[in-house]
């Protein structure tokens, strides 16, 4: 025993020494062009190394230093490889038997570098290329081409598992590692990416043992190693299959540069990111066949982007964003099941969660989930995302928290949703068309099933303010998409609606109505039928600029309202039609009764088919139409026995001045828009029967005026006033005539007054024609008057001298002109007229006097004058003149 222990201990010593002089002694330097051209036939490349080492303190192997690999010319100049340094150790049991396992490979500051142009070549596709899988093969001769010599075919092995082992290490190192990618076509122009600080450490590597990774780097270039991966993988087995390979990983970044690392994205974002920074954990735990167990969380922090393009406020700063994504979830592989536990995102301290299940997810998923918020406010969010902002109207203005929630269940060919979202804790504005306090009732709510290409809206509810809307329907998504839906609302209160919608206040809205509607058809084809019904509307018509009256009367009350309308559109045409009844109302102090009116409109014309309505005790029904292309309109009303002296009692300042029943038929036509001044033209004809002028006697005014005229009989002189005229009006049976109107000037042709009223008889008449300035309300009228028949007799039996006015029928003839104010007409007595009638009566009377003194024969026939009568005449003429 004594003599094995000394031979032993002889055996260690020699082992010790050859150990450290195994190094000196064997150089494998010299077999250094040998392994660069086994190298060369796979790598297309210039390979070297400074020097290769046999170690066996450190362990047993060998020590590569200074390995480069050249880049490929067509990039650069530069190493596509380098290594400060590669150890690769043995096991030395196996090694005696005659086995190499491989116990630790350790790479040394390894810098790889790689690029892609910008045509998307690669600076590696010539390692990879096709041809380039192994040397070429030689014949007995070293000749390419010729026959090499047979190599024995591979032995089978079980399952591949055993050859695997063969390969594996012990333990793989990479230590302060450099990976430098440039991409030309991706980032043209733009600084490579670079992996600094890399270092890798797997150990254990077995086929029956865990095997433990730890992958830690600097991404970006950062102030320390911020990327990190580590946990353990396997056992293997003997027979590898990926599926039942056990996995217990965790995954960080820490303070990644949100930025540089969205830059690096092959999208054209609409935003830029001005700041922030991004972590990321993730365990994941189980194997692919089994069940997994992920565990996730995304954690943003002052996050703040701006929109290309966009000028904000002067010193406004963006909102930076605090954003945390939590995720929980558990995938059973082999049941096909994925149960979310829990995926919570909190945004500046609001909430939204999330859970749900799909099973059968690789062959026929089905789920059931649901989203819930208690308090999301999306005003921060949209503050903060410049893209969200850009795609709202711009004068929309919202903040406060909603509450959401959504639940859905089913298949992609068969499922259900619930949502309902309650928007009682915001603020919103939009122009002046809503300004929603933050504790309004504002509320949406949704329920809608899908079977196949059918779509069923099974409830459709919005409530805000008084409003209660409900909708229901269906639609088809096949190859055409069809839509069937109905839309209604309770009856809708007014009160409150003109603080929710400012645009109203002025209208002061009472009262309430209701709508339905119906939607059918295609995007191409479709129909609208819609109807509002009231039973009591209320409202007042707000001062315009030019009537300022506070104590004008412009409420208005309509009862018993309805209106239908129907709509259809064909490709880019939609025509339809509306009908409205009214049957009792009030506008402006105007009572009226059974308002009707019906119209059909396209997309260049609507035509007023009729308008019918009950109004100042009479009837008024017109037709009409609107060019909206044009701009031009044209309307053709025709009123019946409507009171007149209502219309100025309600309508205008003019009360008490004008009575009589008005009839007629009217043309009116005009233009608007294109920033022209609005043209208005019109025409008709009119009859006003039992009228009176009030305030204003113009038969009196004017047989006044006779009676100062100078020549006039002193007995029609001293005739007291009270029988030419008892009242201080101008009454009629009828008053016609026609107008039209341009530019502001009524035009008036023909106007008669027939059986003007005076105190001796009622059947005088006054004939018209002249203009009206509308803008100044002047008036510019001339004509006649014509005594009655009765009148004129008693005052020629009272004045000879008044039967020089007779016409045939010897009534008194008066020109007149009407001059003034429309309230306020003056009448003009054409005196020259008067004068020279009275002189031809002297001069035909002393005519006759000397014809009958001189004893001259009778007149000749009537038109013709003998030279004696013209000497008679013209003498008496003289004789008269001088006289006077």
């Amino acid at each position: 025993m004594k003599k094995i222990g000394i031979i032993l201990a002889v055996l260690l010593i020699l082992l010790i020494l050859g150990a450290v002089l195994a190094p000196f002694l064997i150089d494998l330097n010299q077999h250094k062009e040998t392994l660069l051209s086994k190298i060369e036939p796979y790598v297309p490349r210039e390979v070297d190394f400074e020097h290769i080492e046999l170690t066996v303190l450190s362990g047993l192997g060998a020590e590569l230093r200074g390995l480069r690999v050249a880049d490929n010319p067509a990039f650069s100049t530069d190493d596509f490889l380098r290594l400060e340094g590669l150890q690769v150790r043995v096991m030395l049991l196996p090694l005696l038997k005659g086995e190499i396992k491989v116990k630790r490979i350790i790479l040394k500051r390894p810098e790889i570098r790689l690029a892609r142009n910008k045509e998307g070549v690669f600076s590696f596709s010539d390692l990879i290329a096709e041809g380039k899988d192994g040397p070429p093969e030689e014949g007995p001769e070293g000749e390419e081409g010729a026959p090499a010599e047979e190599t024995p075919a591979p032995q089978k092995t079980d399952g591949g598992a055993v050859a695997l082992a063969g390969l594996l290490v012990n333990e793989l190192a990479v230590q302060k590692g450099k990976i430098v990618y440039q991409d030309e076509l991706l980032w043209p122009g733009q600084r490579p990416l670079v992996i600094d600080a890399l270092d890798v450490d797997m150990r254990d590597v077995s086929l029956d043992r865990p095997v433990s990774i730890r992958v830690a780097a600097d991404l970006l270039e950062g102030t320390g190693q911020n990327v990190e991966l580590s946990g353990t993988v396997g056992p293997l087995g003997e027979e590898i299959r990926a599926e039942a390979v056990p996995l217990d990983m965790r995954f960080s970044l820490r303070k990644i540069p949100i930025g540089p690392v969205v830059s690096l994205l092959p999208l054209e974002l609409p935003v830029r990111v001005l700041s922030g920074t991004g972590s990321v954990g993730w365990e994941v735990k189980g194997s692919l066949g089994g069940n997994i167990e992920s565990k996730a969380e995304v954690d943003l922090q002052d996050l703040r982007l701006k929109a290309d393009g966009a000028e904000g406020a002067p010193g406004a700063e963006p909102v930076a964003l605090q954003c945390k994504l939590t995720e929980k979830l558990v995938v059973e592989v082999a049941a096909e099941k994925l149960l979310l536990e829990s995926l919570d995102l909190t945004v500046n301290g609001d909430r939204i969660q999330m859970t749900g299940t799909v099973e059968s997810f690789r062959t026929a998923p089905r789920w059931t989930g649901k989203i819930w918020s208690e308090g999301f406010r999306p005003d921060l969010l949209v503050a903060a995302l410049p893209m969200a902002a850009q795609a709202l109207p711009p004068d929309l203005g919202f903040e406060g928290p909603l509450t959401m929630h959504i639940e859905s269940a089913g298949t992609q060919e068969e499922f259900g949703i619930e949502a309902r979202l309650d928007l009682k804790g915001m603020k919103i504005e939009y122009q002046d068309l809503l300004h929603k306090p933050s504790d309004g009732k504002f509320s949406i709510g949704c329920k809608a099933d899908k079977n196949g290409e059918r779509v069923s809206l099974k409830e459709l509810g919005l409530h805000l303010h008084t409003l209660a809307l409900n909708a229901s329907g269906e639609m088809m998504l096949s190859k055409t998409p069809s839509f069937g839906f109905l839309v209604q609302t309770d009856p809708i209160v007014l009160e409150g609606w003109d603080i929710l919608c400012p645009r109203l206040a002025p209208y002061r809205p009472e009262g309430s109505f209701f709508l339905r509607t119906s939607l059918r058809g295609t995007a191409d084809d479709a129909s609208v039928n819609l109807q509002v019904s009231s039973d009591r509307l209320g409202f007042e018509l707000p001062a315009s600029e030019e009537d300022a009256d506070l104590e004008k009367d412009r409420t208005g009350l309509l009862e018993s309202l309805s209106v239908k309308v129907q709509a259809k559109k064909k490709g880019e045409r939609v025509v339809g039609a509306s009908q409205a009844e009214i049957k009792k109302g009030q506008i402006m102090n105007v009572p009226f009764e059974r308002l009707m009116t019906s119209m059909r409109f396209d997309p260049d014309v609507v035509e007023i088919s009729g308008v019918e309505m009950k109004v100042f005790q009479g009837e008024i029904q017109a037709k009409g139409r609107y060019d909206l292309a044009k701009g031009a309109w044209m309307v053709n009303p025709t009123v019946r026995d409507v009171a007149v002296d209502e219309i100025l009692e309600r309508l205008t300042e003019y009360k008490e001045s004008f009575s009589g029943t008005f009839r007629g038929k009217l043309r009116a036509s005009g233009t608007t828009g294109n920033g022209a001044e609005p043209e208005v033209a019109a025409e008709g004809s009119f009859r006003i029967s039992e009228g009176e002028l009030k305030n204003f006697n113009l038969v009196g005014s004017v047989t006044d005026a006779l009676v100062g005229v100078k020549g006039m009989d002193q007995k029609l002189k001293t005739h007291r006033r009270q029988e030419v005229r008892e009242h201080e009006s101008t009454r009629f049976d009828w008053f016609d005539g026609a107008f039209s109107l341009s530019k502001n000037i009524l035009h008036l042709e023909d106007l008669r007054l027939r059986n003007v009223g005076t105190s001796k008889s009622t059947d005088s008449d006054v004939l018209l024609d002249g203009e009206v300035y509308l803008e100044k309300q002047l008036l510019d009228l001339k004509g006649k008057v014509i005594l009655a028949k009765r009148h004129s007799e008693e005052l020629a039996a009272k004045s000879e001298v008044m039967k020089a006015l007779f016409n045939e029928e010897k009534r008194v003839v008066l020109p007149i002109t009407l001059k003034g104010k429309t309230d306020k007409p003056i009448a003009f007595l054409d005196t020259e007229y008067v004068v020279g009638a009275i002189s031809r009566y002297y001069a035909r009377q002393g005519v006759e006097k000397l014809r009958e003194q001189l004893g001259l024969p009778e007149e000749s026939p009537e038109g013709e004058e003998t030279p004696g009568e013209r000497l008679l005449r013209e003498l008496f003429q003289n004789l008269q003149q001088k006289k006077e």
